[in-house]
Parts: C-alpha cells; structure tokens; sequence
C-alpha cells in the first residue's frame, strides 16, 4: 500500500527493476584481437566495447564513470595480483 501510495504521489508510477546482465556471456569475446573488436565498435560509440562492458560489469561503474574512464585509468600489478581503477573526483563524490 505504501509503494502505491508513494507511486501515485510522485505521479510517474512505481520504480521498475534493472535487468540483469549476463556477465559471463563476456568471456569469449574478451580473448577477440584488438582488430576485431575494432571491427566491432559503433561509429559514434567507445572504441573497445568489450574492455567497457568488462570494466563496468567488474567495478560497477555508472554510466558517467564509464564514459569519462579512459585506457590509463586501469592499473595492473601482476605480482600482487591486483587491478585498481582510478575514478574521477566530482563534486558530489570528492571521495571517487
């Protein structure tokens, strides 16, 4: 009753679920060349779709993180066997 409530109230209807996304869907693609994943990219989108899907889905990145990400950001360290992301500081989220 409260969620009806809240819904008619706000005028735009109940909160719809997320869909889930099939994160293991993404292992075969990831061992693809660069030159096909080239291939792959949208004119008007990232130029390495499934390095984006893989950083998003591992770091649950929102959209905005995602588009201001860049190569450089990601940092492997083989021998601790650790990846990091350095997020950009905003306004709202000083902290990244």
């Amino acid at each position: 009753m409260a969620d009806c409530s809240r819904s008619v109230t706000r005028g735009i209807g109940p909160s719809s679920l997320k869909h889930s996304f099939p994160f293991e869907d993404l292992a075969p693609l990831v061992v693809w060349p660069a030159a096909a994943q080239l291939a792959m990219a949208p004119p008007e989108g990232p130029l390495f779709p499934i390095a984006l899907l893989v950083v998003g889905c591992w770091w649950l990145c929102r959209g905005i993180e995602l588009a201001a990400a860049t190569v450089g950001d990601v940092t492997l360290i083989p021998e601790r066997s650790e990846v990091s992301l350095a997020l950009p500081v905003s306004k709202t989220d000083p902290k990244a």
